[in-house]
């Protein structure tokens, strides 16, 4: 078991290093929470945007694996996504009675 630190929050959590799951008291998950809506809250486009390139650029010269870095990449994707939609809930309505095929 490792304690590490929450990406930049305060918050520390346990974490197994055989199977990298993760364990949280109650309180710890709720300091997470907050600390997310409050990164949500914040961050900008813009902010997200350049999330994009750095993530981007490190799949080419990150010291992780390519498919780790592309996995990174989609999750500020859907972060962005999920901000657009807050910012923009009549585009995300239309979006959504759009048909699927």
């Amino acid at each position: 078991m490792t304690t590490v630190r929450y990406g930049k929050s305060s918050v520390t959590v346990d974490v197994c290093s055989a199977c990298k799951g993760m364990w949280l008291d109650e309180s710890e998950y709720k300091e997470i929470v907050a600390y997310l809506e409050k990164m949500v809250n914040t961050h900008t486009v813009g902010d997200y945007m350049r999330d994009i390139r750095d993530e981007f650029l490190e799949i080419f010269v990150g010291p992780e694996g390519p498919l780790s870095d592309v996995n990174d990449l989609g999750k500020v994707l859907y972060l962005l996504q999920l901000r657009f939609v807050v910012e923009h809930p009549t585009f995300n309505t239309l979006l959504n009675s759009l048909p699927r095929y």
